[in-house]
This record gives C-alpha cells, sequence and structure tokens, in this order.
C-alpha cells in the first residue's frame, strides 16, 4: 500500500521582516511560539522573496518570475496573476488534495482570478492587498468584519488573524483523514497598525520601537501559530505534516531606516527595496516524518522553489504547466544534497501598468548582490551591502548585468531543466542557460 502524502500548511504572515521575530534575534518582540518552531524545524537563512506583496504571491502559486506571470505590482491591473497560469493550489487539487486558503490573495478579486477559481475549494478572504481597501468590504477595519467564503460574504466576530486561524482549522478537522494543501496568508501585520490593546501594551513605551501595535499584531500571530500547532499535535497529525513558516517581503513596521529606530538583523532595506532587508526573509519548516527536522541550510533559495520542492516532498503527478524559473531543493532539505548548482535568482517588480524598466531592479547569485544595474555586492564579508565593489570586479558585474538582460528583454526565454528522474522534475531554473559561478575576491 502507497504512503499517504504529507499534509502541507504554508503559513506567511505580511509586511513582517527578518528581524521581526525573537528567533532572529530582535531583542524586544514576544514570540514564543515561533520561537519553540525555529528550534524544532529546518531554517533557510538565505531565502528571499519579492520585495512586495503580490509578485512573492504571484511567484509562490506559479513558481515563475512576475515579468512572466504578470504580477510584478500591488495594483495598476498588475497584481492579477495570469488567467494561464497553474498554481500550486492547481497541482495539489491534481493529486487529490483537499485545497483551502485563508487571509490574503491579492492576486486577483474577479472570475477567473478568484482562489476558488484557481485550485482552492475551500476560501476565507478579504479583498485587496490589505483588509478595508478599496476592492474589500465596505467598512471592515480588522475587528468584526465581513469576508468572503468563496466568493459569498459573511459577517464575522473577532479579529482578523485569530479568524484566519480559526477557519483554517476548523478545515484541517473537516479534512479527516485525507492529505491537504491548508494556505494561511494573513494580512497582519500589514499597515493600518490595529490590534487588541493587550498585545500592543506590550510594546508600548519603549522608544527603540517604531510601531508597537505592528510588534502587537505579531504577538497575536504568534498566539494563533500556537494554536495550529496545538490542533496538529492533538489530532496526531503533526508528525506527518509539512508545516512551513515565513513572511512576504521586508518589514514595513519593524524598522526606520532614516533613524536607525528598530531591528533589522544588520541588513540594509526594508520593504520595498532591492537591498537585503526587503527581499530577505525567515523560512522555517518541519516535516518530522519526512527528516525535516533542524539544521540550517546555507545556500540561496528562493519562493519560487516552493512548488517544484513540494511536488517532490508529496511524491505528486505534476500537470502541464508553463516552464518554471523555481528550483526542486528538496534533497537540500532532506540532507541528501550539501549544495545547489550555481544560478541567478531574480528582483522584479514596478508599481506601474508597464514592465519595470532596465537596471531598476535586483539580480542574486551565491554570495553576490547587484542593485540598480551598477552596485555589486559581495555578501560574506557585506552583508549590510555598504561597499559597493562594482570597480574591482567588472567581470562579475558584466555577467550579472548580461543575465539580467537577456531576462528583463526575453521574460518568456525558456528555463533549463534536467529531465525526470525517478518520476520526480528537477527544475533547475537557470537564466537562457546562463551559468555564472559564484568568483570569491
Amino acid at each position: 500500500m502507497k504512503p499517504r502524502r504529507p499534509n502541507v500548511i504554508l503559513v506567511m504572515t505580511d509586511d513582517q521582516g527578518y528581524g521581526d521575530l525573537g528567533c532572529t534575534g530582535n531583542p524586544w518582540i514576544q514570540t514564543p511560539n515561533i520561537d519553540d518552531f525555529y528550534v524544532e524545524s529546518t531554517r533557510l537563512p538565505d531565502f528571499h522573496v519579492s520585495p512586495l506583496c503580490t509578485p512573492t504571491r504571484g511567484g509562490i502559486m506559479s513558481a515563475r518570475n512576475p515579468l512572466r506571470n504578470g504580477a510584478w505590482a500591488t495594483c495598476w491591473g498588475r497584481s492579477i496573476l495570469g488567467p494561464d497560469e497553474t498554481t500550486m493550489a492547481d497541482v495539489f487539487a491534481h493529486n487529490d488534495y483537499r485545497t483551502g486558503m485563508f487571509g490574503k490573495w491579492h492576486l486577483g478579486d474577479n472570475y477567473p482570478y478568484r482562489p476558488q477559481d484557481r485550485g482552492f475549494e475551500k476560501v476565507v478572504a478579504h479583498r485587496g492587498g490589505g483588509v478595508g481597501q478599496t476592492p474589500d468590504f465596505w467598512g471592515n477595519s480588522y475587528f468584526d468584519d465581513t469576508y468572503f467564503h468563496n466568493g459569498e460574504p459573511r459577517a464575522h466576530e473577532g479579529y482578523c488573524t485569530d479568524i484566519w486561524f480559526d477557519e483554517a482549522m476548523g478545515f484541517i478537522e473537516d479534512c479527516g483523514d485525507q492529505p491537504f494543501f491548508s494556505y494561511i496568508a494573513t494580512n497582519a501585520p500589514h499597515s493600518p497598525y490595529y490590534v487588541a490593546d493587550k498585545y500592543a501594551d506590550l510594546y508600548r513605551g519603549n522608544e527603540d520601537i517604531p510601531e508597537p501595535e505592528f510588534y502587537g499584531m505579531i504577538t497575536n500571530i504568534d498566539e494563533n501559530f500556537g494554536r495550529l500547532r496545538a490542533l496538529l499535535q492533538a489530532r496526531g497529525i503533526e508528525d506527518d505534516t509539512i508545516l512551513i513558516f515565513m513572511t512576504d517581503n521586508g518589514s514595513s513596521g519593524g524598522i526606520v531606516p532614516q533613524t536607525g529606530a528598530g531591528y533589522n538583523a544588520g541588513m540594509r532595506g526594508k520593504k520595498g527595496s532591492y537591498y537585503d532587508g526587503g527581499h530577505r526573509v525567515p523560512f522555517f519548516v518541519r516535516w518530522a516524518n519526512g527528516g525535516i527536522v533542524g539544521g540550517d541550510v546555507h545556500e540561496l533559495i528562493s519562493h519560487v522553489d516552493l512548488l517544484p520542492s513540494f511536488c517532490d516532498l508529496c511524491e505528486m503527478e505534476i500537470p502541464d504547466h508553463k516552464p518554471w524559473d523555481g528550483m526542486n531543493v528538496a534533497p537540500l532539505l532532506r540532507g541528501e544534497a550539501q549544495s545547489l548548482p550555481d544560478r541567478e535568482i531574480f528582483l522584479q517588480f514596478r508599481q506601474n501598468t508597464n514592465p519595470p524598466e532596465m537596471w531598476t531592479n535586483g539580480v542574486m547569485a551565491r554570495d553576490w548582490r547587484l542593485v540598480n544595474g551598477d552596485e555589486l555586492y559581495y555578501m560574506p564579508s557585506d552583508p549590510g551591502q555598504c561597499n559597493n565593489v562594482a570597480e574591482q570586479y567588472p567581470d562579475m558585474l558584466r555577467r550579472l548585468r548580461r543575465v539580467w538582460l537577456i531576462r528583463t528583454r526575453f521574460p518568456s526565454a525558456p528555463t533549463r531543466r534536467t529531465r525526470r528522474r525517478s518520476e520526480r522534475w528537477t527544475c533547475w531554473g537557470m537564466s537562457h542557460g546562463t551559468r555564472i559561478t559564484s568568483g570569491r575576491p
């Protein structure tokens, strides 16, 4: 008899940066449940997303970069995932998983772009890019709101984050013995910073904390994450569940770069920045029965790698799809490999209907960052990205500019892959066949 496939729960918060957790060094914030999970999980300390909400979400769902899937902005008609993209939920549903989405979608509010049109059978969500924004239900304000259940408005009592977790936990219980994929995408701690006083009061009066309510929202998320784990343990399914905690971009309310207030783990930049503070985020994963239970994986890994990796971890049949930019990193998580092939990861967004202009985005390679086409940083010796070494290493600058140029001008260039091995895809995501070396100084 074939072993039961693992459940998958992806918890992603909104606008929470790498430094907005106790386990990543923040000296003030209280996140005991996520801190405990950090100790028990496999950590990816060099994990990156896009610098803004929609591009990250589109990349996760499609395993493709923003210029290829069409979702490179948070509005202007470019917060909609292309209709012919095969989504993560489509793949899970194709493999007889129950699928549920709870919270923030931000990839289209109308047919055929809603989450219930893109592979999710159970959806409880707000609209737009945040609770109370123009597309959302009129009057929503984080408390006692009306949210959409598979498109139908339904009034709720309570705080938004509590509701997302309540609904997700109900979905998990309803799944019984059938494997499920649950995507819990909180709108918190995105602005406006609204939370009950009992959470914000923990941080008020501390001049080093820019937004006490922002931290309070994260402590509430932590409380709900603890509730989720308690449910999994009570049902006896935690060890057979791939549980992930991550965030969608750099911090919004946790730091003030102009004054130095807050904590940013030594990084430069915040939400919306091509420096690492804008896109390097926490990523913790645990699957005890799959041997993913501890240690750090020190490789450059991206959000577009999640879907190819899930296909391997869950041994799923892959339906037809457009070429993926992501890479299967499951062998790293299982300890079967120690490193990945050299590759480039592209950072693409623009708050405009038109695609990003040349040399206004970023590209990453192992140990290297290219920002705005002319700033080159060697990360092992300069994690704060203070010293532009473009003049000292012109060969590396040319290589990264060249591969970036190819991807900017030809976003649909084919992605190179290996062949199918043991009925699993390994998608290396190389850029138009271009391969570079790390080129250490």
